[in-house]
């Protein structure tokens, strides 16, 4: 399984989160935006995603996929 980081939460890292959270062979590690209330936040922490504000400190967990 890789691991994903997802870098802007806006739509269309909405509709990527989408995707991915039924996709079987990807596990999104990390959701990252500057504005705390995009929709792609809402929907990984639903999900129990780690979110953030800087893509920085999701690089320390070495994902396999950085989607931008």
């Amino acid at each position: 399984m890789q691991t994903v980081v997802i870098i802007g939460a806006g739509n269309g890292g909405l509709s990527i989160l989408k995707i991915l959270l039924e996709a079987k062979d990807y596990q999104v590690i990390g959701v990252v935006d500057r504005q705390a209330d995009t929709p792609g936040l809402q929907l990984a922490r639903l999900n129990h995603i780690k979110t953030g504000s800087d893509w920085l400190e999701f690089i320390k967990d070495s994902p396999d996929i950085i989607v931008e």
